[in-house]
C-alpha cells in the first residue's frame, strides 16, 4: 500500500528500507502470536517488494486458503 506522498523525493532506497522495517516488525509480531488478516496482507506485500517471492506466495496462498474456508455457502 503506497500512500500518497510516500516517495516524497526520497527515492527507492527509502522505500526499500520501509518495506524491510515493516517485514521485520511483522515477522517479530508473528512470532508472538497470530497476525491479523490485514497484517498478513502487509507482510505479503512487504515480502513482494523485497523480492522474497516464495515467502510472498506462501503468505498469499495461506490468506486465500483461510478466505475460502471461512466463506459461507450461498
Amino acid at each position: 500500500m503506497i500512500v500518497s506522498g510516500f516517495w516524497n523525493g526520497h527515492g527507492p532506497r527509502t522505500a526499500e528500507h520501509r518495506y524491510n522495517a515493516a517485514y521485520r516488525a511483522l515477522c517479530s509480531a508473528g512470532e508472538q502470536g497470530p497476525l491479523a488478516t490485514e497484517d498478513q496482507q502487509l507482510l505479503a506485500e512487504a515480502a513482494w517488494w523485497l523480492g522474497l517471492l516464495h515467502e510472498c506466495l506462501r503468505l498469499t496462498e495461506q490468506l486465500h486458503h483461510v478466505d475460502m474456508c471461512c466463506k459461507r455457502p450461498r
